[in-house]
Order: C-alpha cells, then structure tokens, then sequence
C-alpha cells in the first residue's frame, strides 16, 4: 500500500509550528525511503511554496529534502500558480496541476480515469 504524506503549510507564515510540520513529514518520508516503502510526499496548496525554500543549503530540511526528491510531488491548481511554481522549483520536481484525489494517488495515479478529481474522491 502506498503512503502518502501531504504538506499544506506556508513557509511563509515564518512560525516554528509550519517548520516542524514540514521537518516532520520530511523526516517521516525519509524513514518511508529507508524501509523501501512506496509513498509520495506531496506539497499542496500554499505548501508548494517549501521546496523554494528546502533547496537553499542553509535550511535545516535540506539534507532531508535532498534525499527523498525523487519521491516529491507538487501540485498547483491554478496555471499562473503552477508556472510562478515552477519558476521556484528544480526541474526534477514532479508537478501535477489538478488537485490530487488523495485516494486515487494510494493506487499510484493522481486522479480518476476520465474525470478531475472532486471533493467526493477524497
């Protein structure tokens, strides 16, 4: 079964609390990688706005952000937010521009086949 971890916070907020969140999850999926575990870590909403922030060396998710980037999914809903997005991010970064279906993204794809996805998928 594949886990999947979503980070909504904002960076931008400046508190200890946003950070914790995304250290935690961090250090949650670096734990899911070490166990070979299938998960994706997913940064949704205002919480896109962290890997521009996790891929600056002097932050303290950097090394935990590193490792586990092949696993990293970013999804930005609106198109000017996914281009502004992606203007911030590594090319590496996988990006969906919908709002995952969180119980469709378990059987590994992001939305229902056919159709977006919508408040009931989740």
């Amino acid at each position: 079964m594949k886990t999947v971890i979503v980070v909504f916070s904002d960076p931008q907020s400046g508190t200890q609390e946003a950070l914790g969140r995304v250290v935690n999850a961090l250090f949650l999926a670096y734990e899911l990688k070490e166990k070979n575990r299938d998960f994706d870590l997913v940064f949704q909403g205002t919480g896109v706005r962290w890997p521009a922030e996790l891929v600056k060396p002097e932050h303290p998710g950097h090394a935990l952000y590193e490792a586990v980037l092949d696993h990293i999914v970013a999804c930005a809903v609106a198109p000017t937010c996914l281009v502004r997005a992606q203007a911030w991010h590594p090319p590496a970064l996988r990006w969906c521009a919908t709002r995952p279906s969180l119980a469709h993204r378990r059987a590994g794809s992001v939305a229902p086949p056919g159709r977006g996805p919508h408040l009931g998928d989740l």
